[in-house]
């Protein structure tokens, strides 16, 4: 990210300014510079936290580390749906069973029974594996 970074400011002042973030995208080929200089300016004003109109490094960091989060989670996300059959918002016991009896999956794991995984993630004991829960898992 330090690369990016230094890359993208031009002049070296340890900032990057809107004019800096357009080339730098402007240097993108095709229809991806674009759509992405289109809706930069937002974006520079949403991770402009000290609204001086240009990126310090920390910004430029805290906001490639939101979206980084943001993908993470995305991805959770989808994982978590896999179990939740009934679009619920929760694991259920039974969705964990159908999950965990699947043949590919019971190779995978040795020994833990859906119980223990039950009680070991369900943190509020609601006998149900919320998506909270189920991140404080994966990660």
């Amino acid at each position: 990210l330090k690369e990016v970074f230094v890359s993208l400011d031009k002049n070296q002042d340890g900032v990057l300014t809107f004019n800096e973030l357009s080339a730098g995208v402007a240097s993108l080929e095709g229809d991806t510079a674009n759509a992405v200089v289109k809706d930069l300016e937002e974006v520079m004003r949403d991770i402009d936290t000290d609204a001086s109109a240009s990126l310090d490094y920390t910004e430029f960091i805290a906001a490639s580390l939101n979206r980084r989060s943001f993908q993470e989670e995305s991805t959770l996300w989808s994982a978590f749906c896999l179990f939740d059959k009934d679009g619920s918002g929760a694991i259920s016991k039974k969705e964990l069973e159908e999950v965990l009896t699947d043949q590919e999956v019971k190779d995978l794991i040795e020994g833990p029974t859906v119980t223990k995984i039950l009680v070991d993630v369900d943190g509020d004991a609601d006998g149900k594996i919320s998506f909270q829960e189920f991140m404080d898992m994966m990660r």
